[in-house]
């Protein structure tokens, strides 16, 4: 592995023997970090809006799940 930074940018050189799971993990981390970078969202703000949205897939979704 690689790591080259400069002035605005990482640069992260890995094999190409990562699998694509596992470089989508490692991609969907980074934007993750990327999107908190300059958050001032409390702990407890984060969870309300994660029960919110899982309460809202799940009422959209279940139904298909549940006639499999």
């Amino acid at each position: 592995m690689v790591i080259e930074r400069n002035k605005d940018q990482i640069i992260i050189k890995i094999s190409d023997s990562i699998k694509d799971r596992d470089l989508k993990a490692l991609t969907d981390y980074v934007s993750y970090i990327e999107a908190i970078a300059n958050s001032h969202a409390t702990q407890d703000q984060i969870d309300d809006i994660a029960k919110e949205v899982n309460s809202s897939w799940w009422k959209t979704n279940k139904d298909g799940l549940l006639a499999s």
